[in-house]
């Protein structure tokens, strides 16, 4: 069956070639998508509420003086601030939810002298650099009244044999 391009008819037929059949299909899918905007607005409200309405961050900031003398030379000292930032998502269709946890320490003071210096005091990267680790990551998901949750956290070494932990960043 030819096509009159002419008077403005075209017509697709899902004959036994599969090149025609599966752009009928597609053709065919587009139209079923097209024609059901309540799917498009339900699942709009549902990114909205996962990712703006219930979702979540969570600041905790603290800051850190050290001055430690030694009986030589060079004296430890530092002053950093700190925290974390927590970011959780809501519920996608009650089913499927994600979060992140990031840690830092940034210097306020960190003197690199002859007398005074930060890199013995385990606050911050060597030369008094600040830094940012991600500290935990997850995904939750409900599953008949259940929630399960897998959890991916990341453990950094501060020096500090403490379980106790009163730095800017904690001991994840």
């Amino acid at each position: 069956m030819p096509n009159n391009l002419e008077s403005g008819e075209c017509r697709l037929r899902a004959d036994g070639n599969p090149g025609t059949r599966s752009i009928w299909l597609l053709v065919t899918g587009l139209m079923m998508v097209a024609l059901q905007p309540a799917y498009a607005d339900d699942l709009r409200g549902e990114l909205k509420r996962f990712l703006y309405d219930e979702a979540m961050a969570t600041f905790h900031i603290r800051s850190y003086f050290l001055d430690s003398q030694n009986p030589t030379h060079p004296n430890f000292v530092a002053q950093v601030v700190g925290g974390w930032v927590g970011l959780q998502t809501g519920w996608f269709y009650d089913t499927f939810q994600l979060g992140a946890v990031g840690y830092t320490t940034q210097p306020i003071w960190a003197p690199q002298d002859s007398s005074n210096t930060s890199n013995g005091t385990l606050l911050l990267k060597p030369d008094g650099y600040g830094f940012f680790t991600l500290g935990q990551a997850y995904v939750s998901a409900r599953w008949q009244g259940q929630t399960f949750t897998g959890l991916s956290s990341i453990r950094r070494r501060t020096g500090s044999k403490s379980a106790r932990q009163s730095r800017a960043t904690a001991n994840v």
